[in-house]
Parts: structure tokens; C-alpha cells; sequence
């Protein structure tokens, strides 16, 4: 069979695309406008959870990421905020984030749920997110009224913060596109 990656690409990106659902929409933040001064926050930027784990792993061509699309945008900055490959709280990428974070008319958080969290063969024992991802949202709000938070999980989260921000849109796990 012949295989046209790119075409089947482009259909991946607009099944994600339709498969986002908006959780929040205060003040109607969203959508975002390309003039506005954002600060992207959150590991999964440059390194998206695209899907599960076990027999949910599937090999693609490509992988995008956020980043690669928008880092030569003069309107909008990025931290890393946390490490996706762990739960501990970082203090100084916290602190790069509050700094970007405080100058921008919006921050998007990219948050969710790490990868040896959901998997076949075991149930999650509760429905935090990492404390490193809780954490970084709550020390953002402190100095950032105006939040929209990125969600890629495949199971359900806890949000002790949903009254601290303006938005939140679930992602899932949308796939290499």
C-alpha cells in the first residue's frame, strides 16, 4: 500500500482539532489573538503527551510540537515551568515562569498527567495532577489574573484551581498532530 504521511498528518491535526473541548471560557479569553502578549508556561509545550502508554503507543512519522510553531513570534514567550518527566517542584523554572508570566495579558499553562500515570494493568490511586504542574498554576496566579490552562490527559484530573483562572481547554491526548 502507498502511504501519504503527509495527508494522513494533516488529518491527524484536524481530528485533534475537533476533539478539543472546552472546559471554561470567563470573560470569553478564548480564542487567543495573535496580537496579544501571551506567555506559554509548561514543559509540554516543547514536549507534548500525544498518547497512552502499552498498547496505546502507537509509532508515528512525525510528532509536532507548540513550540516549533510559534517560537519565532515576537507576541509570545515561554518557560518550561516544571520537568514532565517527574513531580518535583522546581523552584527557579517556577520562578522564570512567575517573570514571563507577570508580563503578559495572558498565560496558557500547559498542564496534564505524566506518562507512567496512565497505563493498562493498573488504576491511578487519585486524580491529581502532578504536584509540580498544581503548584506552578497556583504560584501564576498569584501574579497573573488572566490564565488558560492546556489540559493533555487521558483520564480525569482534579482541579483545585479551576476559580483561579479564566480558561481551560482539555486536549486529551491528541495524537502527532
Amino acid at each position: 500500500a502507498e502511504i501519504d504521511y503527509r495527508k494522513d498528518h494533516d488529518f491527524c491535526r484536524t481530528i485533534a482539532e475537533n476533539s478539543a473541548v472546552l472546559l471554561k471560557n470567563d470573560s470569553q479569553i478564548l480564542p487567543l489573538r495573535s496580537t496579544q502578549n501571551l506567555a506559554f508556561i509548561g514543559d509540554f509545550v516543547e514536549h507534548p503527551r500525544i498518547q497512552g502508554r502499552g498498547s496505546a503507543h502507537v509509532y508515528s512519522e512525525t510528532a509536532d510540537n507548540l513550540w516549533d510553531f510559534v517560537r519565532k513570534s515576537n507576541q509570545i514567550s515561554y518557560a518550561q515551568g516544571y520537568d514532565s518527566t517527574g513531580t518535583e517542584i522546581d523552584w527557579d523554572l517556577i520562578k522564570e515562569a512567575k517573570q514571563i508570566a507577570e508580563k503578559a495579558e495572558i498565560a496558557v499553562i500547559f498542564a496534564g498527567l505524566l506518562e507512567e500515570e496512565e497505563q493498562e494493568g493498573f488504576d491511578r490511586k487519585h486524580m491529581k495532577l502532578p504536584e509540580n504542574q498544581t503548584k506552578l498554576i497556583l504560584e501564576i496566579a498569584s501574579v497573573q489574573p488572566d490564565i488558560v490552562i492546556v489540559l493533555y490527559n487521558g483520564s480525569p484530573v482534579e482541579m483545585p484551581w479551576i476559580d483561579r483562572v479564566k480558561g481551560v481547554l482539555e486536549m486529551y491526548l491528541p495524537g502527532e498532530a
